[in-house]
């Protein structure tokens, strides 16, 4: 009995597998699609100039293997989600285009409920502009178009990512709030230096001035304003000369 379970077990667990394992080629009877079954977005790896958020892509490639010209057409469920470029065109004989999609910023949970529908058919005119390929398109009947459909994945970052992205988010922000504490230490220097000078300027002033006074006061400058040393004689306290210069009358 043991035996029987565990051999169903294992059945199962191959049967999984198959259905889990994702083709990376599909082969049709116009195109060679790579990746076959799945788009697969992985988050975008941080770039040391710039950390911030860069939106993932991967390519589509399409090739054409069959001898005559082919048109080909990207269509999504979710347009605004994404950008395909190119979306549509014309592939030459054994020729392969490589179609580069982005997924945009936005909810990437919601990634696996989208489809991408790649459209393919024999190119009968010769096409010189994307409206004459956009008019061909609608005149070209259903049952020459070949469809093939592709799901979507975005493989979520793992925690030591996500902790290295959220590291070097703060390290741009604190080396930014860095350069502006910088920026204001030398503005404030800048000031402190100009406030010094005026007051070095201002205290030498009233060095001047009070020199100029007490040289006035005791006598050493007349009162008529006339620099000069008066007669040790003369020369009187400060108090008295100081009655003598305001009661002073000229003659």
């Amino acid at each position: 009995m043991l035996s029987t379970s565990s051999t169903l077990s294992r059945l199962k667990q191959r049967k999984s597998a198959k259905k889990s394992k994702i083709k990376d080629v599909a082969r049709g009877p116009l195109l060679t699609i790579r990746p076959g079954e799945q788009l697969t977005f992985n988050p975008a790896p941080v770039r040391d100039e710039d950390p911030s958020t860069v939106d993932p892509s991967l390519v589509l490639s399409l090739t054409n293997t069959t001898d005559k010209k082919i048109a080909y057409k990207v269509k999504t469920t979710t347009p605004d989600r994404y950008r395909v470029r190119p979306s549509a065109g014309p592939i030459n004989p054994g020729a392969s285009i490589n179609i580069t999609i982005t997924l945009l910023s936005g909810n990437q949970e919601e990634v696996a409920k989208d489809k991408f529908l790649i459209l393919s058919t024999e190119l009968g005119e010769v096409i010189r502009t994307p409206a004459e390929l956009s008019n061909y398109w609608r005149r070209v009947p259903r049952g020459n178009i070949v469809e093939h459909r592709m799901r979507c994945q975005y493989n979520l970052p793992s925690i030591q990512e996500m902790e290295f992205k959220w590291i070097r988010e703060h390290m741009l922000a604190m080396s930014k709030n860095l350069e502006t504490v910088k920026a204001h230490s030398a503005s404030l220097e800048s000031r402190t230096y100009r406030l010094q000078m005026i007051l070095r300027i201002q205290l030498f002033c009233i060095f001047v001035l009070t020199l100029v006074c007490g040289m006035w006061l005791m006598g050493w400058i007349d009162v008529d304003g006339v620099e000069g040393v008066c007669p040790a004689g003369q020369q009187s306290n400060a108090a008295e000369h100081y009655t003598k210069v305001f009661n002073h009358t000229p003659v």
